[in-house]
């Protein structure tokens, strides 16, 4: 019993930590892509950027999706293929756990979002829906020039002036590199996987060096570390705990496979929730081929993560237009996918 703890809790560190390396980096991306956008988003380039938004794993591209939909850049249709594009954090575990699937899924929720975006708008023009959008044309600020990373002047003014919450950073991506080089952790992963991991952990490491004071502080140690790190590790053992000794219950493995049909109501009801910790049952069910490849499409085209919390606070009844859009889709898919024998 203490061994397969053991062993559990080594999984849900390697994936916490690849979770965390991955978000630094797509939050260094963030920072630097180019922050620009028409004033008014149309036609069929509006639902492939709005996709490809929720499809960049985590939260910042559902977020960025709900701040255009508020200022009237994007329609509620583009809005829509952002959150049936998206898988929340549980991209990153995906990601981790199998990859190669991962990016199928993917792909296949980038084209089902423009598809049903443009669908949507399509109906909600027919029967005269307006969105809650405001602010209309105005601009999106950039805090581009916030970060310069990868800066040697910055690099050498950081390794003199580090405050504690870099060292702390640094300490635990360098620990975790050692780790993974030992084989503590990440000893499941393939060889092309392992060298994968620790490339990007050098990367985050060098980003994270670089990056200034004031903006690691606020974006990496405030957000990523205080809010997203611990409840990802902690959702993660959790999930592979259930996982491990539900599945090795007597009959339980059959049960699953017998009622499919309900589990995929089951995953798609649980996508409503705004929070991406429990979705990764469904993950890791998945992953141990406990259940098909239905169910986890079901949940992932509900499931927003925390893309959706910003959007409760700005429209009510669009958030609950949205989830219902998105329940019916996931339904619709995954019976589809269940009845195709997928």
């Amino acid at each position: 019993m203490a061994r397969e703890i053991g062993e559990i809790f080594a999984h849900a560190l390697t994936i916490s930590v690849f979770v965390f390396v991955m978000m630094i980096i797509v939050d260094y991306l963030n920072v630097l892509a180019p922050n620009k956008f028409p004033k008014r988003a149309k036609g069929f380039f509006s639902y492939v950027s709005a996709s490809f938004l929720g499809v960049f794993p985590g939260c910042l591209g559902t977020f960025a999706a709900v701040s255009l939909y508020e200022r009237g850049v994007i329609s509620f249709g583009a809005l829509a293929s952002a959150m049936i594009a998206t898988s929340g954090d549980e991209a990153f575990v995906m990601l981790s756990v199998f990859p190669q699937k991962a990016i199928m899924l993917f792909a296949l929720l980038f084209v089902l979002a423009v598809i049903s975006g443009s669908i949507i708008d399509f109906l909600a023009k027919r029967f005269g829906f307006k969105g809650a959008s405001c602010c209309e044309h105005s601009d999106i600020s950039s805090h581009g020039d916030e970060c310069r990373c990868l800066n040697m002047k910055e690099i050498l003014l950081s390794l003199s002036q580090m405050p504690f919450s870099k060292f702390l950073i640094l300490f635990i991506i360098a620990g975790a590199l050692y780790m993974e080089m030992v084989g503590v952790i990440g000893s499941e992963h393939e060889t092309w996987m392992k060298i994968t991991f620790s490339v990007l952990m050098l990367i985050s490491f060098l980003i994270c060096l670089s990056m200034p004071d004031h903006y690691l502080e606020k974006h990496i140690y405030e957000h990523i570390m205080k809010k997203h790190l611990w409840r990802v590790f902690l959702w993660t053992f959790g999930a592979l705990i259930f996982v491990h000794f539900f599945i090795n219950a007597p009959n339980t493995s059959s049960l699953l496979k017998s009622n499919i049909p309900v589990v995929i109501f089951l995953a798609a009801l649980l996508g409503i929730v705004p929070e991406s910790g429990p979705n990764l049952v469904f993950v890791m069910l998945y992953a141990q081929g406990s259940v098909p490849f239905s169910v986890l499409l079901a949940n992932s085209i509900v499931q927003d993560g925390h893309g959706m919390l910003p959007m409760l606070a700005f429209s009510l009844r669009d958030s609950i237009y949205l989830k219902i859009l998105n329940l019916i889709i996931g339904l619709c898919m995954g019976y589809l996918l269940y009845f195709l024998g997928l």
